[in-house]
């Protein structure tokens, strides 16, 4: 598994200085789930911070590739179509521990 935070150096080198804790990340890689599919996946209450460990299937919608004299720069566009949370332990479990 790839992880895809950006360094310091990669974040400086796009926006010419250092962003925020919120641009670790590049746009773009931040999933926004409302009510409907917020049910679908069984979450009832969960905390902010929470690590989750998450399976899906995206359907590539655009890829694209930029030359020029200087770089190369590729993107690819992905819309997610599934998305599950692990099956095995329930979600609380995986969130706070087995209960005693």
């Amino acid at each position: 598994m790839a992880n895809l935070k950006r360094s310091k150096s990669e974040r400086e080198t796009l926006v010419g200085e250092a962003s925020s804790e919120d641009e670790l990340y590049p746009w773009g890689l931040r999933l926004h789930l409302e009510e409907p599919e917020i049910e679908k996946l069984g979450i009832s209450e969960i905390d902010v911070g929470s690590i989750l460990d998450i399976s899906g299937k995206v359907k590539v919608t655009s890829y694209s590739k930029h030359e020029d004299d200087k770089e190369s720069r590729r993107s690819i566009e992905l819309q997610v179509t599934d998305l599950t949370l692990p099956a095995g332990e329930g979600l609380a479990e995986r969130l706070y521990g087995k209960n005693k």
